[in-house]
């Protein structure tokens, strides 16, 4: 409940003015502590040592992570094909935490993939389904309670990316960017696909659904378009997003593909990556660049096609912080705030894919050593020895009995 929203109660109730005044500024001031702390946990992020994800035997490199919408599961789709979901908050005795696979589905079995599944998306509303998008031409919708596909969707091409709308409406659709120049719409309800669109003149790469309007699609296309559609529209497309340089500017003529988008959680910004090594902040009310906000993102040059699955989190007071694979690290940055950046080290290879755990302000990141890691802020690696809880006791005991007694 925002601020707002609680003084207007308090309005209604017919508080006087001074009972209004000082519980809202409480609230404001409380509201500045939490993203100051959250803040200073962002800025601490370390690989943790307590913390890890259990790793299953000639288990193939994890090529893509989403997180429910508890927070408490984590999906994984591998290399191989096959899928898993880890328990991040599973019970334990021990001060080291191994999060265990808790459900499987292997490859090249009668209902898993032949092949690597290239995105990965719970339900974004509970935990009962997922759907998983692969390179074997194949977009499977997940009953969880089972590890079954409740519908399968064959597609000509290698899918290359899908996003299911985190809106809550009466149908919530699933983007799917198939391997065309074409956008593929699929509405469950339905059980088939129930529009294409089409304006890109080369195969699209990524989608992303606004997270505040169920009928806005962006898309990115390898012809270095970004596109802003309306689905409710007969001719869709609403904007096309400008990524080439000012006029004036020197830059090396080259073929710029977007193999990245995310919006903020608010729906206020949307950030995008192209080959040329650019993060642009966009303002989704204008839809403008906001304030040139770009800096240079390394990518590994071998992959220059490859999807870049990035984070992004609202939370602290540098506005918005994003977690982009780099090579073999992860770059934290605030694009809006700042210069200031940061790199997580802690992989022997290149970096597939990080997602935030926004509740507990934890990253996990996979990579193609095989490897799925847990980064915690400094303050939550604090672990208190046997020897100073005995100590603490001690005391206690002390204090509440004398020798008197």
């Amino acid at each position: 409940m925002n601020i707002s929203t609680l003084l207007r109660g308090r309005e209604l109730g017919g508080k006087s003015q001074k009972v209004r005044s000082n519980p809202s500024h409480s609230l404001i001031c409380s509201q500045k502590v939490d993203r100051t702390v959250t803040q200073q946990r962002l800025d601490s992020l370390q690989l943790s040592r307590i913390r890890s994800i259990e790793r299953r035997r000639n288990g193939e490199s994890v090529f893509c992570l989403d997180v429910d919408h508890d927070q408490r599961y984590l999906l994984c789709g591998s290399c191989d094909g096959s899928v898993s979901i880890v328990d991040l908050d599973a019970p334990t005795t021990s001060k080291e935490v191994a999060c265990p696979v808790v459900a499987s589905v292997a490859r090249n079995t009668r209902y898993g993939h032949d092949y690597m599944v290239v995105s990965c998306q719970w339900y974004p509303f509970d935990s009962g389904m997922f759907v998983t998008a692969s390179s074997d031409k194949m977009l499977k919708v997940w009953d969880t309670n089972v590890m079954r596909p409740v519908e399968t969707f064959p597609f000509a091409e290698r899918l290359c990316h899908q996003h299911w709308s985190p809106v809550p409406a009466t149908n919530p659709l699933i983007a799917v960017a198939a391997g065309t120049s074409n956008i593929v719409l699929i509405d469950l309800r339905s059980g088939s696909a129930l529009q294409q669109l089409k304006w890109h003149t080369a195969t699209v790469n990524t989608v992303q659904w606004s997270p505040t309007d169920s009928n806005i699609l962006v898309s990115g296309g390898a012809d270095g378009r970004v596109l802003v559609w309306d689905v409710r529209s007969a001719k869709s497309r609403l904007k096309a997003l400008s990524t080439k340089a000012p006029s004036g500017a020197r830059m090396k003529k080259t073929h710029v593909l977007i193999n990245g988008l995310r919006f903020s959680q608010d729906g206020l910004f949307l950030l995008t990556i192209g080959t040329d090594q650019i993060m642009r902040v966009w303002d989704t009310a204008k839809m403008r660049e906001k304030r040139k906000a770009a800096f240079a993102v390394p990518t590994a040059s071998n992959f220059p096609r490859k999807l870049i699955s990035f984070d992004v989190t609202s939370q602290g007071t540098d506005g918005l912080t994003v977690f982009v694979p780099c090579e073999d690290d992860i770059l934290v940055a605030r694009p809006l705030s700042s210069a200031r950046r940061q790199l997580l080290q802690g992989h022997y290879n290149p970096v597939n894919a990080c997602v935030y755990r926004s509740n507990y302000q934890q990253l996990y990141s996979c990579a193609n050593d095989r490897m799925v890691l847990v980064w915690c802020p400094e303050m939550d690696e604090r672990v208190e020895t046997p020897t100073t809880n005995q100590a603490v006791l001690r005391d206690l005991v002390e204090d509440q009995w004398s020798d008197d007694d």
